[in-house]
């Protein structure tokens, strides 16, 4: 999922089935005027490790015309899970009414166990290393940590 800092996260849905996988759906939005956008995606376990993991991952966008009501769209998503819902089972099924940013996103993630938010402790070598790899400009982050550059 690619958010930008205009976007406007509506709503997230999560759906765990145990071992075997889950899905997470996310309804985002630039602004009153643009589409609602929609995103799927499903994962399915291959190990259990929560980073680094080779589970696989698909993704699925859908897009509903600018002009629907906010409700309709929040109820054709859950149409759609409610296939899922009942074919499968699941053990979570979360559903977070977020209307803001994604740094609000990630405030309300960050109360979620199944979200698995890693934070970073910025004097863990292990965790700058973790950083790296997903390309965190790591001295940057340090940076900020130590206000350095923030009068420029």
């Amino acid at each position: 999922m690619e958010l930008n800092e205009n976007t406007k996260v509506i709503a997230m849905w999560f759906l765990n089935f145990d071992d075997t996988g889950n899905i997470m759906v996310t309804l985002t939005r630039e602004d009153e005027q643009s589409d609602w956008n929609g995103e799927l995606r499903v994962r399915s376990y291959v190990d259990d490790k929560n980073f680094e993991s080779n589970d696989k991952k698909s993704t699925h966008g859908r897009t509903w015309n600018k002009d629907m009501k906010e409700k309709d769209v929040i109820k054709s998503i859950d149409t759609l899970l409610d296939l899922y819902r009942t074919a499968y089972k699941p053990n979570v099924d979360d559903y977070l009414y977020i209307n803001g940013s994604s740094q609000d996103m990630m405030k309300v993630l960050e109360t979620k166990d199944w979200a698995n938010m890693k934070k970073l402790d910025l004097d863990n070598e292990e965790d700058m290393e973790y950083a790296r790899k997903l390309g965190i400009d790591v001295d940057e982050l340090r940076n900020k940590k130590e206000g350095v550059g923030d009068n420029e």
